[in-house]
């Protein structure tokens, strides 16, 4: 019933992105992301510089959990996270795209960035000290890792921890 309503308000507004969300997340929360991915997709293609549409759309690329949605994921995610940076959610969601296609480095600083945004500062200085451990020291990757390290140590109080 509730979609059937919905794809009356859509005919209606076939242009309104938070309605095609809607259907997508409807899709999503019940079990269905293949169904979610195109009402996403679209949502998406109304309103690119969404960051909350970028994340929708990433989540249920990771929940049909193919090589090919999964590296789109990556792309969708990191769109939502150049607008909202500080959304642990979203750098949760990436962690496990990143988890999913074998790149534990990456997977490890995106845990990093989603505990220092969440204010788990001992969590964050763990997960940072070993995705370190899988970047070149010259890396963007590596030099972000080490100011998540710093950055916690002075939080916490404490002294930085060496990778």
């Amino acid at each position: 019933k509730a979609l059937s309503d919905l794809d009356g308000l859509i005919q209606e507004n076939p242009n309104n992105p938070y309605l095609w969300e809607l259907k997508g997340q409807i899709y999503f929360e019940t079990g269905r992301p293949q169904l979610a991915k195109p009402a996403h997709e679209k949502s998406v293609e109304l309103m690119p510089t969404a960051a909350l549409l970028q994340l929708n759309l990433g989540q249920t690329l990771i929940a049909i959990g193919d090589k090919d949605d999964l590296n789109e994921a990556v792309q969708h995610l990191q769109d939502s996270i150049k607008d909202e940076k500080d959304d642990g959610f979203a750098w949760e969601q990436l962690a496990q795209a990143y988890d999913a296609l074998k790149q534990p480095g990456l997977a490890r600083l995106a845990t990093a960035e989603a505990q220092f945004y969440e204010g788990d500062y001992n969590s964050a200085r763990t997960s940072a000290v070993w995705s370190q451990k899988y970047f070149d020291p010259q890396s963007p990757e590596f030099r972000r890792a080490r100011d998540i390290v710093m950055a916690t140590s002075s939080k916490l109080g404490g002294p930085p921890v060496n990778g």
